[in-house]
């Protein structure tokens, strides 16, 4: 059997020119799968946390409608505290801006707010505090009805991670007796 002749101007010629192609194209479509990677991690991230920052943010609103229906539930006007712990109310001017604390002064100076209905997804219970913070008398038409006690209620979660916190205030109002 004989060979099949190969000329050799041919073989001489090539080079690798497809190798270096194909190595080109090679790396080309691994950066760009790298980076779809990083992209898709990040946006996971993302997600992540926005659904952290909800979860805090519901855990403080949850605690400032516990604190609302904790005022309501006053028989009386409460007696009202100037140092911690406290179980009512602390005075007008006892609380300085709470967003500017640590936890451990939220450890101490609030309550923490529980709740079955909404789960167990903080990484610490929602807290809140109430100070009372002004009393509005009525005109006499309303009769025996004296004025309008004004709290503000401040409410604080951490969310599910417990790197993302919110703080929720209202101003509420109940009619004293």
């Amino acid at each position: 059997m004989s060979r099949p002749q190969i000329s050799r101007g041919f073989v001489a010629r090539e080079r690798g020119a497809i190798l270096v192609t194909s190595l080109l194209l090679l790396l080309v479509l691994t950066i760009i799968g790298v980076s779809v990677m990083q992209m898709t991690r990040l946006q996971e991230r993302m997600s992540g946390n926005s659904s952290d920052v909800n979860i805090a943010f519901q855990g403080a609103e949850a605690g400032v409608r516990g604190a609302e229906a904790k005022v309501l539930g006053f028989k009386a006007a409460p007696a009202l505290c100037i140092n911690a712990p406290c179980t009512t109310a602390y005075d007008n001017g006892a609380l300085p801006p709470l967003n500017e604390k640590d936890d451990d002064y939220w450890k101490t100076m609030a309550t923490n707010f529980s709740d079955p209905n909404i789960g167990d997804d903080f990484d610490t219970p929602p807290q809140f505090v109430i100070e009372k913070t002004a009393f509005q008398p009525f005109t006499q038409e309303y009769g025996e009805l004296n004025g309008r006690d004004f709290y503000q209620v401040t409410g604080r979660s951490k969310g599910a991670s417990g790197t993302a916190e919110a703080i929720v205030q209202s101003t509420f109002a109940r009619i004293a007796q």
